[in-house]
């Protein structure tokens, strides 16, 4: 889950402790929307143009790609990411759409989004 500043990882079985994951962004670390699951990661965008990526097992830091216009200013994402075919895509407040190769080329969302990965199968 994310929260202000940080995303939240806690163990499926509700027993282990739960991990505080700070976001880097410069606006307190507020996430643009949900964090997504993109093969072995956990995805979140953040409002100051920041797309993190942390180990969906041990919540460590993976990577962090910042984004700008053409002046340096950040890109105001606009929500959760999707991922496609090992490419994660999301929308920018003023029109853009975004679209980076992640490290898993074989990394994918729900076959059909709306529900859970059990409602399509």
């Amino acid at each position: 889950m994310a929260v202000d500043g940080a995303l939240l990882l806690q163990p499926v079985d509700g027993l282990g402790e739960v991990k505080r994951l700070p976001l880097v962004d410069t606006n307190g670390g507020r996430p643009a929307g949900s964090a997504v699951a993109a093969g072995g990661l956990f995805l979140v965008a953040t409002l100051d143009g920041a797309l993190q990526a942390f180990d969906a097992e041990t919540g460590d830091a993976r990577f962090t790609y910042r984004f700008r216009t053409a002046s340096g200013q950040p890109l105001v994402i606009g929500g959760s990411p999707a991922i496609h075919r090992g490419r994660a895509y999301f929308g920018t407040h003023d029109g853009r759409l975004v679209g980076v190769d992640l490290p898993d080329a074989s990394a994918d969302g729900w076959p059909m989004w709306g529900g859970g990965p059990g409602r399509s199968k």
